[in-house]
């Protein structure tokens, strides 16, 4: 049986334990009539708590604890449980990044039957080769994300600082770009300490700076450049009109800008 196909019903069975019921579980997957459903519905429904009509980050946790438990390409991580946290938390992150277009942290029906994480789930199920996986479950991904943030986060107390982040990309960072996002102008941090970036403000900075093309990069460069842009171009030129308010022109290139 594929990976994700098994992953309801073993995710059934966990609450099934739970409820100690049985009756409650008939109900819920027989009379509720989960079997006519599609795919991402029956996801949704299953993963979500029941007093919510969304998903949250926490929710993924068990389709991720089934990936790592019997996906053959991640099989090695198995002897390192340390990294298969890390792992299936930057994948949370990648995939609220990217679907979680209100990015409040609440994933709801509409926007994952609009992603592609199904699609990307699938491709999992059927490719042995994890790191051919590209969006969301690639390791090499992954590792790539990780290794750039522990080389920054020195004393790894698992936080980072401007000082920090200008080092990014062998300073490729101006300190203007790097007082803005600190200013969370772009995003506002998950980190509760002031002045401080946590792994998952890294990681949302990371896939906008990598991939300045996709569509959470341009609301997160344009939220904090806007100003920048209007007076570098001419809030009446042609271009401007062209890159904004819309932020469609993937190849604007703000440190050009700055």
């Amino acid at each position: 049986m594929k990976i994700w196909q098994a992953v309801p019903q073993k995710i059934l069975l966990s609450f099934l334990w739970r409820e100690r019921n049985r009756d409650t579980f008939v109900d819920y997957w027989v009379n509720g009539n989960m079997l006519t459903k599609d795919m991402a519905t029956q996801i949704f429904k299953i993963l979500k708590q029941p007093d919510l009509k969304y998903l949250t980050q926490d929710d993924f946790k068990p389709l991720l604890r089934e990936l790592l438990a019997t996906h053959p390409g991640l099989e090695f991580l198995q002897s390192t449980p340390e990294f298969q946290e890390r792992y299936a938390e930057t994948v949370i992150y990648r995939i609220f990044y990217y679907v979680n277009r209100s990015d409040n942290g609440h994933l709801t029906l509409r926007e994952l039957k609009r992603g592609n994480l199904i699609a990307a789930m699938l491709h999992a199920d059927e490719e042995e080769d994890i790191n051919k996986v590209l969006r969301y479950f690639s390791y090499e991904h992954f590792y790539v994300i990780y290794c750039k943030f522990w080389e920054l986060d020195t004393d790894h107390d698992f936080l980072i600082d401007k000082e920090n982040l200008i080092r990014y990309g062998n300073h490729a960072l101006t300190y203007r770009i790097v007082d803005r996002i600190f200013s969370q102008v772009p995003r506002k941090f998950n980190s509760k300490v002031e002045g401080k970036m946590g792994y998952e403000d890294f990681v949302y900075f990371i896939l906008s700076e990598e991939d300045k093309s996709s569509e959470p990069s341009l609301e997160y460069w344009s939220k904090s450049f806007w100003v920048l842009v209007l007076r570098k171009l001419g809030k009446d030129s042609p271009r401007c009109c062209q890159a904004f308010p819309y932020a469609t022109c993937p190849s604007l290139r703000f440190h050009k800008v700055l």
